[in-house]
């Protein structure tokens, strides 16, 4: 009979297999009990994660319970954290096409199947930074049109709240700025700091501020 294999949420045990805890038992196997508690209590079961060849709760780690609202919105996480995992070469390789400017190569990574919208993983999570907000940040001008025209969204806002006009603005990148403008970027935004696109563009960047000026009503 093949091993059965229930799923924690810090790693997996085969059932009757070797490095199962022992008083654990293979809850949802044919012919097997309910899912009983180690010595000292602590392990929880969760009705709708299931796991096994006949279903059932499956165990989970000491002292947590299963995962909030059951099985399918786990397992959708799961697998989405899998195919982002999966995807990652991928999008690692489309992010260097877009840094260095090599307009062929991230068309290519496109059609193999890079997502235009995708953060880049070769970087924290948290940063956030789309392909659109690297090629802005870069002035470059033809990346970011091919990136519009692609799909990219021009309003985005990963998790710090930042958007590609923002970064353009920040690199003091004038013409960035202007085509993402012209393709409807808000200018009015703020990010997780509460910075519009205007309160990161550089003193300097006289130009920049008034483009900024003209679409904000700013003195």
């Amino acid at each position: 009979m093949p091993w059965t294999t229930f799923w924690t949420r810090s790693g997996r045990w085969p059932a009757n297999g070797p490095g199962r805890p022992a008083a654990c038992s293979t809850a949802g196997s044919p012919g097997s009990a309910p899912a009983t508690a180690p010595p000292g209590g602590g392990w929880t079961t969760s009705p709708g994660w299931r796991g096994g060849a006949g279903g059932g709760p499956a165990v989970t780690a000491p002292g947590r319970p299963g995962p909030p609202g059951g099985g399918p919105a786990f397992t959708g996480r799961v697998l989405a954290l899998a195919a982002e995992r999966l995807a990652a070469p991928l999008h690692a390789a489309f992010f260097e096409a877009v840094g260095r400017g090599d307009a062929d190569g991230a068309r290519a990574l496109l059609a193999r199947g890079a997502d235009v919208e995708a953060l880049d993983p070769r970087s924290w999570p948290l940063d956030g930074e789309t392909a659109l907000m690297l090629a802005a940040s870069r002035d470059d001008v033809a990346m970011v049109r091919l990136l519009l025209a692609e799909g990219a969204d021009v309003v985005a806002q990963p998790p710090a709240g930042w958007t590609a006009l923002m970064r353009a603005c920040n690199a003091g990148a004038t013409a960035a700025a202007r085509a993402l403008l012209e393709a409807g970027a808000d200018p009015d935004l703020e990010n997780a700091e509460g910075y519009t696109a205007y309160g990161r563009t550089p003193v300097a960047r006289t130009e920049l501020l008034d483009l900024l000026s003209r679409r904000t009503g700013r003195p």
